[in-house]
C-alpha cells in the first residue's frame, strides 16, 4: 500500500519490479522501489534518444588495428560504435548496446556499423593498405532476426567491396541457436569469402565440438585470459592450449587485450598469429586511424621492431659514473646500449625495447638486483641477466648463478676485458635461447 495510490500506478510499479527480476536472470521475484521507477525512466528516455540517434547521425565507429605477429603489419580493423550522445558526451557500447539488444534497435544499428565499417575500409584500400579487413561484430538478435546472408549481400554490393574485406565476429552464443540453422547460415557467408571469427572464446559454453562442425577461420582469445600474462600460470596454460588446439584445427588466433611487452612476447614464442590492444593502440576515429596507418603501418614504433635484440644491452645501476663507463665500453664493442638508474624505468623499457643482455646492480634501492633478475626471467626468459657488485655478495651471487636466473656475477668496477668477455657470452647465449624457441615454434 505504501508503493502508490491508484490502481494504474501500482500495475504499472508491478510491472517494473517484475522486469527487474527477469534482468536478473528469471526464477526469482523483486520488491518494487522507488528508485526502480528512477532506472525505468532513465532507461526509456535513453531509448527515445538511441531511436533517434542513428537518424541525427551521432553514432560513429572507432576503430582498433589487429595486428600480424609474423610481418608487425596491420591486417584488420575492428569497428567498435560510439555514441556522442548530445548530453552525456561520448557513450562506449556497454552503456546502449544491451539496450540495443533489447529493444530491436540493434538491427538498424547493425547494419549502419556493416556499410559504415566497410566504406571505410575501402577508402584506405584505394589509400593503399591494400591487405585490411574490416572487423564487424554480429550480435546473437541480429542473427536471429535478419536474413543476415542477405544484409552482408547488401552491404558488400553497396560498397563495391570484396567479401575478403568483411571479417565477421560472432560470440559463441550464436553458434548454440538453431544449430542446424547457424550451421547453414555460416557456411553460405563462408563460401561468398567472408572471414568468420569466433569473439571473446573462453567465456562461454566452450563446446569444442563446434570449432570442427562451423566454419570458424579465427579464434579470439578474451581479455581476460591475456590481462595477467604471463605470470598467471593458469591463463598462461590456457592461452597455450587455445593456441595450439586451433592451430591443430587450421585456425589462426588472436590475443585481445594486449596491453604489455611481456604479453607480446608471450603471445609470440606460442605461436600466436594476431595480437590486438592497447599496446598499440586504441580504438580511433577514421581520421586519427589513417593518420597512424600513413605513419607506420607496420608499427614498429610499438612493436620495438627497429632495434635489434640480438646487440641491445640494458644497463640498471643508479651510480650514474659507473653506469658511463660500462655504457662506453659496450660502445665500443658494437652494442647498443640503454640506461635505467630504477627498476621501474627499466622495465618501462622493457616494456617498449627489444633486449638481449640486462646487466644490473645489486644492491638496486627498490628491488635488489637477484630479486629483479629472477622476476625479469618469468617476464622474458629469452633475456640474458648478468649482476654487478662493488659488494662482497659472493654467497648470493653463486646462489643466484646456480639456479639460472643469473649468467654471469662481475666484480665493480668492471674489469674492460673481464666485461667484455661477459657480454659476448651472454649475447650469445640469448642469440642461442631465442633461436631454441624460434625452432620449437
Amino acid at each position: 500500500p505504501a508503493d502508490d495510490t491508484t490502481v494504474e500506478c501500482l500495475l504499472r510499479n508491478a510491472d517494473i519490479a517484475m522486469y527487474r527480476a527477469k534482468d536478473q536472470g528469471g526464477n526469482s521475484f523483486h520488491f518494487y522501489s522507488s528508485d526502480m521507477t528512477t532506472k525505468a525512466r532513465a532507461r526509456l528516455s535513453l531509448e527515445n534518444d538511441l531511436r533517434r540517434a542513428i537518424e541525427r547521425e551521432e553514432l560513429v565507429l572507432h576503430y582498433q588495428p589487429i595486428v600480424s605477429l609474423r610481418t608487425r603489419e596491420v591486417v584488420a580493423i575492428e569497428a567498435l560504435a560510439r555514441w556522442n550522445h548530445p548530453q552525456r558526451g561520448l557513450l562506449l557500447p556497454s552503456e546502449f548496446i544491451p539496450l540495443a539488444e533489447e529493444t530491436g534497435l540493434i538491427l538498424p544499428l547493425g547494419e549502419w556499423a556493416m556499410h559504415s565499417a566497410l566504406n571505410e575500409v575501402r577508402q584506405l584500400v584505394h589509400t593503399g593498405f591494400v591487405s585490411l579487413r574490416a572487423g564487424v561484430n554480429i550480435s546473437a538478435h541480429q542473427f536471429r532476426q535478419q536474413d543476415i546472408v542477405h544484409t552482408v549481400q547488401a552491404a558488400l554490393a553497396a560498397a563495391d567491396v570484396h567479401p575478403y574485406r568483411l571479417q565477421l565476429e560472432i560470440t559463441e552464443s550464436v553458434l548454440m541457436q538453431n544449430i542446424e540453422a547457424t550451421e547453414k547460415t555460416l557456411r553460405s557467408l563462408s563460401e561468398m569469402g567472408i572471414e568468420l571469427s569466433l569473439d571473446d572464446f573462453g567465456t562461454g559454453y566452450s563446446s569444442l565440438s563446434y570449432l570442427k562442425r562451423f566454419p570458424i577461420d579465427v579464434l579470439k582469445i578474451d581479455r581476460s585470459f591475456v590481462r595477467d600474462l604471463p605470470g598467471d600460470d593458469d591463463d598462461a596454460a590456457i592461452a597455450s592450449a587455445i593456441i595450439s588446439m586451433a592451430h591443430t584445427l587450421g585456425i589462426a588466433v588472436v590475443a585481445e587485450g594486449v596491453e604489455s611487452r611481456a604479453q607480446l612476447e608471450f603471445l609470440r614464442e606460442r605461436g600466436c598469429n594476431y595480437v590486438q590492444g592497447y599496446y598499440f593502440s586504441h580504438p580511433l576515429p577514421a581520421n586519427l586511424l589513417k593518420q597512424l596507418l600513413l605513419e607506420d603501418s607496420r608499427l614498429s614504433s610499438f612493436t620495438g621492431e627497429n632495434a635489434n635484440d640480438a646487440s641491445t644491452l640494458l644497463v640498471i645501476d643508479d651510480d650514474a659514473q659507473g653506469a658511463a663507463a660500462i655504457e662506453a665500453i659496450a660502445k665500443a664493442e658494437g652494442y647498443r646500449v640503454l640506461l635505467a638508474d630504477t627498476i621501474a624505468g627499466a622495465l618501462d623499457l622493457l616494456e617498449r625495447e627489444r633486449v638481449g643482455v640486462v646487466l644490473c646492480d645489486q644492491r638496486m634501492p627498490e628491488m635488489g638486483g637477484v630479486g629483479f633478475m629472477e622476476k625479469l626471467r618469468r617476464l622474458y626468459p629469452d633475456v640474458v641477466c648478468i649482476l654487478a657488485s662493488a659488494h662482497a655478495d659472493f654467497e648470493v651471487a653463486r646462489q643466484a648463478v646456480n639456479t639460472g636466473a643469473v649468467y654471469k656475477f662481475l666484480r665493480k668496477p668492471c674489469d674492460p676485458e673481464e666485461l667484455i668477455a661477459a657480454l659476448n657470452g651472454a649475447f650469445a647465449a640469448h642469440r642461442t635461447a631465442a633461436g631454441a624457441r624460434v625452432s620449437r615454434r
